[in-house]
């Protein structure tokens, strides 16, 4: 008889003791939740860290790794999740992995995180544009076109999908159908700068085939400026990219004035930034050059070459420009920089040739 009340006495003390924790354990994470709540992430912090220490449970480590995440800690948020196995963590822990990833700059597994998620996921538009727009900057336009397959064709509406894929065909420079996939969306009512600036661009393109007839050539300059005019129109903030566009355009439809003034609002926005300054400067200086305004054109020459002093093209015209305002001196020998240089490229193109044959018939005029 005593053993039987002991033994019942050691059971019920057991049972008690596990409720004991269970509800300090419950405790701790009802008092984390209210934090949360209340956006005190700090304390629900500590709250969760308290019911860990008294039953470890896969809840509990992902309201930790919220917390971290929240906070901005993404590498805390990393490692907690790391403790878990992957079959445990839920779609919102999943999310919070993925983006710290991308937070930190880790590539390799942001993408192996959106793949795993999609797996389980597919109609995750929100993981598949991310993922995709990382494919398209790698230039993995395979990966963009394979990762949407599923998910266009039980939803083809969606129009940041839709985005996605109309960017990877820009970037694959499928013009034809990255327009008609923009104009798409323009039809669906995103009449975004990306939009007008992206048709823009390919309207540019597309105008400058070889076996583009003249009069679609025309049109569609026309409607290359009509687009990034309107792509300048509904910008927040002045963008460089729509005034270089329309500079090089106006040259093409030799409308020079106009192009001057493009290519000045470039410069302007664009400035000190080296790595684009050469072409811009070189765009205004073509526009110059074709109104005979030599002088003007060889500064502008000038100014491009001190940011790409290689470029073949800026030295050939340079030297015309000298000539045109009357420095022969500066003229021949800019003429034989140039030759000096043009003949240290192998397989010159038919351009490049003609462009030697001028300058040595101009320099010998000169002597």
């Amino acid at each position: 008889m005593t053993y039987k009340k002991t033994k019942f006495s050691f059971v019920l003390a057991a049972l008690l003791c596990s409720l004991t924790i269970t509800a300090q354990q419950t405790t701790w994470e009802e008092r984390g939740d209210s934090c949360m709540k209340a956006f005190n992430l700090f304390q629900a912090l500590d709250c969760y860290s308290q019911a860990l220490k008294q039953q470890d449970m896969p809840e509990l480590r992902m309201k930790i790794a919220e917390c971290h995440y929240r906070r901005g800690n993404y590498r805390e948020c990393i490692s907690t999740l790391q403790t878990l196995q992957a079959s445990q963590l839920s779609h919102n822990a999943l999310h919070q992995l993925f983006y710290s990833y991308k937070a930190l700059g880790d590539t390799e597994n942001f993408k192996q995180t959106g793949k795993l998620i999609l797996g389980q996921y597919p109609m995750d538009s929100e993981i598949l544009v991310d993922l995709c727009h990382e494919y398209n900057l790698e230039m993995n336009l395979f990966g963009t076109f394979h990762a949407v397959d599923e998910y266009i064709a039980k939803d083809s509406t969606n129009l940041a999908v839709n985005r996605v894929i109309a960017e990877a065909e820009f970037f694959q420079k499928e013009y034809q159908g990255a327009m008609y996939s923009y104009k798409k969306l323009l039809a669906a009512e995103d009449s975004s700068y990306i939009t007008y600036f992206s048709i823009g661009v390919c309207a540019e393109q597309l105008s400058r085939y070889d076996d583009q007839p003249l009069g679609d050539k025309v049109n569609l300059q026309v409607e290359a400026v009509d687009y990034l005019k309107r792509a300048v129109a509904v910008s927040d903030s002045a963008q460089a990219a729509p005034f270089y566009h329309l500079g090089n355009l106006y040259n093409e439809m030799k409308n020079y004035q106009e192009s001057e003034k493009c290519f000045q609002k470039a410069i302007q926005l664009l400035s000190p930034d080296p790595s684009v300054m050469n072409i811009c400067w070189s765009g205004l200086a073509e526009s110059l050059y074709c109104t005979g305004q030599y002088e003007r054109a060889a500064h502008a020459f000038e100014t491009a070459l001190s940011f790409h002093s290689q470029s073949i093209t800026s030295l050939y015209y340079l030297s015309i420009c000298y000539e045109g305002y009357g420095d022969y001196a500066k003229a021949k020998a800019q003429f034989e920089n140039f030759l000096n240089k043009a003949y240290t490229i192998d397989n010159p193109s038919e351009n490049l040739k003609q462009m030697i044959a001028d300058a040595k018939q101009r320099l010998s005029r000169l002597k």
